[in-house]
């Protein structure tokens, strides 16, 4: 598999196993970093922070749920 470069400051920080999921996660706007442009991967998050990223990746797995169900319905 290609290497993956996140846009983060940081990127050469964040473990290799984890770039793609990273990478994917901002892409989505799952997970943006600092208003510096770092992740930093190494610090630990905050509750609030972990409680605005499972925020997010709710309302975006229901707002694809949702697309899929309307795309199926109106195929079928």
């Amino acid at each position: 598999a290609a290497l993956v470069q996140t846009p983060f400051q940081d990127d050469y920080a964040i473990p290799s196993r984890f770039k793609r999921a990273v990478w994917v996660a901002e892409r989505l706007g799952l997970a943006g970093g600092t208003s510096g442009g770092y992740f930093q991967p190494q610090r630990r998050m905050t509750r609030g922070e972990a409680a605005a990223l499972f925020n997010r990746t709710l309302s975006y797995l229901q707002d694809g749920l949702r697309r899929d169900y309307q795309t199926l319905v109106r195929f079928r």
